[in-house]
């Protein structure tokens, strides 16, 4: 994710991601990310621990295909972890159908690595892989 979008969102909610690291994945799903960071941030910002320092959000990132938002630490309510899973796990099946480069609806392509791309990403895609390989056969020759 640029740096422009990975400081809003560490700006914005800072409770939520207090000493997080770098999000591993590309920009199309920052609206993703936002939308799950304002259900996630008020339930942080009323439960962290007085003086608490360490990170909550371990990981973000793109793994076969889709989202993964893992967190370092819950809040004791089990209610309050139950509605945390709930709101991870809506975010992380919108990634299923989102490109993960732009935000456009997509849908999962393989060929490698597995991403969630648009008509036209998938494009430009095949279009790097194909000079790439051309490439490649150029050299070997």
């Amino acid at each position: 994710m640029n740096s422009e979008n990975t400081k809003h969102l560490v700006e914005t909610y800072p409770h939520l991601f207090k000493n997080f690291g770098y999000f591993e994945c590309s920009d199309g799903w920052f609206k993703l990310l936002c939308e799950l960071s304002e259900k996630l941030e008020p339930v942080f910002k009323e439960n962290l621990p007085e003086n608490f320092r360490h990170r909550v959000v371990g990981q973000v990132k793109q793994k076969f295909g889709g989202l993964r938002f893992y967190l370092d630490w819950y809040p004791e309510s089990e209610a309050l972890n139950e509605q945390i899973e709930n709101d991870i796990e809506e975010a992380e099946e919108k990634s299923w159908v989102t490109c993960e480069f732009c935000g456009e609806p997509g849908k999962t392509r393989g060929g490698g690595w597995v991403l969630v791309l648009c008509d036209k990403h998938h494009q430009e895609n095949l279009e790097k892989k194909n000079k790439r390989a051309s490439k490649n056969a150029k050299n070997e020759n």
